[in-house]
């Protein structure tokens, strides 16, 4: 963690007692996490079907207890298979910036980034920080307590990510509109540190929370995350929402065509919008990408 960021968040957290146990532990927000099958090309486009359809999270203003709306819009979708966990942040920018390079580095969220922390006992110690920024460099910790007991060396074997920015990544002189990050986690770089089902049974749940840091000065960081942690600090797995993996999928439906309708429509109906807001192109008879969650 960035000095300038960590100073902001162990002041506002200063007080603050961070003991926690499954027991205690907080998990007011929760997400349905739909299965998927093992299908996705980590690219950074989120054209595959299994993605279209999906729940979407949005991410909150977290630099104090008041929260709020950010600056920024960020959305998160999140899937599982019996092998991997997806994620996807659709994140808003005018200038998608981050020049961090070195893998592990501490200045990575001294600019923007995009995080996600896991729990994966849910019992408030054992956790993990991982983080992406625009040129793909990522950033995985181990802590065994609140900011406690780092681990630089541990690194989540078999992580695939990939990052496509829409715009020019640190070009402050072209207008971008954002950048797709685009992930999957094997269940097996957790294993070790879950006392259930790994990977999950359907009705199981998992501990973590997904946080944005975007900075609308060198100096000035709007933080940003979906569970609330009550606090400038990210620090907080007694706060982590929780994912419940759910066993209805997501079906995409093709309808079939009606050459009636279409011929007095004097065409096709557009290209649907992909859940990246890009078009999705229309195949014959107006088959575009059309999805729903299955009962």
């Amino acid at each position: 963690m960035h000095t300038s960021v960590k100073l902001l968040f162990l002041c506002a957290a200063a007080g603050i007692a961070r003991q926690a146990s499954a027991a205690t532990a907080i998990q007011a927000v929760t997400h349905a996490c739909r299965p998927i099958a093992d299908e996705i090309k980590i690219d950074g486009v989120l054209d595959e079907p299994q993605w279209q359809g999906l729940d979407t999270l949005r991410l909150m203003l977290n630099n104090a207890p008041a929260g709020g709306k950010p600056t920024v819009e960020t959305k998160v979708l999140t899937a599982w298979s019996q092998t991997r966990l997806y994620v996807a942040y659709i994140v808003s920018a005018k200038n998608v910036k981050n020049t961090t390079t070195q893998h592990d580095a501490d200045a990575m969220y001294s600019q923007d980034v995009v995080e996600m922390f896991i729990d994966p006992d849910g019992d408030g110690k054992n956790y993990f920080e991982l983080e992406w920024n625009c040129l793909n460099t990522s950033l995985d910790f181990f802590f065994t307590a609140p900011l406690q007991g780092q681990d630089k060396s541990w690194a989540p074997q078999g992580m695939q990510n990939a990052v496509k920015v829409h715009g020019t990544a640190n070009n402050p002189v072209d207008v971008d509109t954002g950048m797709v990050v685009e992930i999957s986690l094997p269940w097996a770089a957790f294993k070790q540190w879950s006392k259930g089902s790994m990977p999950p049974k359907a009705g199981d749940s998992l501990a973590l929370n997904f946080y944005r840091i975007n900075y609308i000065t060198p100096s000035t960081p709007e933080l940003i995350s979906w569970a609330p942690t009550g606090a400038a600090d990210f620090h907080r797995p007694d706060k982590f929402g929780a994912l419940i993996f759910s066993s209805q999928p997501v079906t995409s439906l093709f309808p079939k065509p009606d050459p009636r309708r279409h011929a007095s429509a004097g065409g096709f109906p557009a290209p649907a919008r992909r859940v990246d807001g890009r078009r999705s192109p229309s195949d014959g008879w107006g088959k575009v990408w059309l999805f729903q969650v299955a009962p």
